[in-house]
């Protein structure tokens, strides 16, 4: 029996102050609304029926024989439990590399299943890391991964550095105000440097124990961690502008720059800043092989950067929500509703708008991926028909090990 006054309670108590708490309790609440006797027919995948289903089956994860291709290990988006899907993470790889981006839960054992790892610290293929921001959901694998798979060569791993300074807040503050966290009285905001380095200190007894009693590789030296740096004359945070439904925050307009030369795999890497206030920096990042070019477009709402990033490209994998059923998610008396809900979709992609943004970036393929709300509650032809609109090149619903490949 669904229990709506507790949803109710649950979305609303402590003033519901920040829009990723917002953001987890709308995909948890799916969940919810889906086992709820008639509320999935009328409200949270209920917004107009397929037009054309021709090519918008369920599509199912497979394996595709292709020297370049992109392996989904994660689709679900958001920070919360999920019982269908796993975390967001995808492996591009390359003549049998694999470049991750982003490291969402369950990715070690995702990359076992894929194949792209062996059951005991085979990890000769793995061959560099890229973390698009630092919200969890995209890092909370990042470290445990590398410390189960015990690499014993290096593995590069590029990621935001520090901003300058503290997110802003979007919503009203309690009395009082945000306390700052910074145990190590070292940063308010680390980046990826840091986080390797906290890691580290965090898990030194397992390693120091486990080079002893195991014979184990010094597992510091092969984790080798880069804060990207901007280019000169870019911004260092968000432009924020005053509207009528509260502020919203894009990102400097900027071309895209190279963050990995190209390297013995024929592989160049390039990134640009995306929307996805107020986490600064957020990154997109394009592979270019020797095959084609594979574009992963992390957490943003839609992006000329990510457009001017994009173009041409094989295969653009976006994130993706769906507004009708987080608008049927989140109750009437939540505080500050519209200002939160906003913020939300100032940083996220709608369903109703990726097609235009694979459209002008003139690419083959959009496939679809960080799905919210996660876990299969909006049907995938409802994803595929939104998509299709407005695109006229192949549109795939993103599924858990499925495997796209350049053609």
């Amino acid at each position: 029996m669904c229990n709506m006054a507790k949803l109710n309670n649950l979305m609303s108590r402590g003033d519901f102050l920040k829009r990723s708490a917002l953001l987890s309790a709308a995909t948890v609440g799916g969940a919810v609304l889906a086992g709820c006797s008639g509320e999935t027919e009328e409200g949270a995948v209920a917004q107009r029926e397929p037009t054309e289903t021709k090519g918008s089956e369920p599509t199912q994860p497979t394996r595709v024989d292709a020297s370049t291709k992109v392996v989904l290990l994660g689709v679900g988006g958001g920070p919360v439990a999920k019982k269908k899907q796993h975390g967001i993470s995808q492996a591009v790889v390359v003549d049998g590399k694999v470049y991750l981006v982003d490291c969402g839960t369950g990715l070690f054992d995702q990359l076992y299943k894929a194949g792209l790892i062996g059951s005991f610290r085979q990890t000769e293929n793995l061959h560099s890391v890229f973390i698009t921001h630092m919200h969890s959901d995209h890092t909370a694998d990042y470290f445990s991964h590398l410390l189960l798979a015990w690499p014993e060569h290096e593995i590069n791993v590029y990621g935001p550095g520090r901003p300058d300074q503290l997110p802003r807040e979007f919503a009203k503050a309690p009395e009082g105000g945000f306390p700052v966290v910074d145990p190590l009285g070292i940063t308010p905001v680390p980046g990826i440097e840091d986080m390797t380095r906290f890691s580290t200190a965090a898990f030194a007894y397992d390693i120091n124990l486990r080079m002893r009693d195991e014979g184990r590789p010094h597992l510091p030296e092969y984790i080798i961690p880069h804060d990207i740096e901007l280019p000169e004359g870019v911004g260092r945070d968000y432009v924020y502008e005053e509207t009528e439904r509260g502020v919203v925050g894009t990102a400097p307009e900027m071309e895209p720059f190279v963050v990995l030369p190209e390297d013995e795999n024929g592989v160049t890497v390039k990134a640009t800043l995306v929307n996805h206030a107020p986490v600064f920096p957020a990154f997109a990042y394009r592979f270019d092989t020797p095959d084609g070019s594979i574009v992963i477009s992390g957490d943003t709402s839609p992006s000329e950067n990510l457009i001017n990033l994009a173009q041409g490209a094989d295969i653009l994998v976006h994130e993706v929500l769906h507004q009708p059923s987080i608008e049927k998610l989140v109750p009437e008396d939540v505080p500050n509703r519209d200002e939160q809900l906003y913020h939300i979709y100032g940083a996220h992609t709608a369903s109703t708008a990726v097609g235009k943004v694979a459209r002008d970036a003139n690419v083959k393929k959009l496939v679809l991926t960080h799905l919210v709300p996660a876990d299969e509650i909006v049907p995938d032809e409802v994803w595929w028909d939104h998509a299709k609109a407005d695109f006229d090149g192949e549109v795939i619903v993103g599924k858990d090990l499925l495997e796209v490949g350049v053609e």
